[in-house]
């Protein structure tokens, strides 16, 4: 099984990530990229007992990369991954 641990934000963020995860270790909850209009909504924890388990790094990295069908391309014609504004690690558990 594997957890997806945020590592940092790469840069500014707009929408509801303004409010950015829990300072040190952080791992994602719940993720979905069409809420708040294609701009994701995500649900973080400081303990990774909580975060949403993957059978496989494929599927986590799946999971991670998921582009919005509200909201598919940013202004700047870039895939719209809302996730991806922060590094993260597939971390085994």
């Amino acid at each position: 099984m594997y957890v997806i641990r945020v590592v940092r934000q790469e840069g500014p963020v707009i929408g509801p990530f303004d409010a950015p995860p829990p300072e040190g270790a952080c791992w994602v909850v719940e993720y979905d990229p069409d809420q708040a209009g294609g701009r994701g909504v995500a649900l973080w924890t400081d303990r990774k007992d909580f975060a949403r388990r993957f059978a496989s790094v494929e599927e986590a990295i799946t999971y991670y990369a998921r582009q919005s069908r509200v909201l598919p391309y940013r202004p700047d014609g870039v895939p719209n991954g809302p996730l991806s504004a922060f590094t993260v690690e597939i971390e085994p558990i």
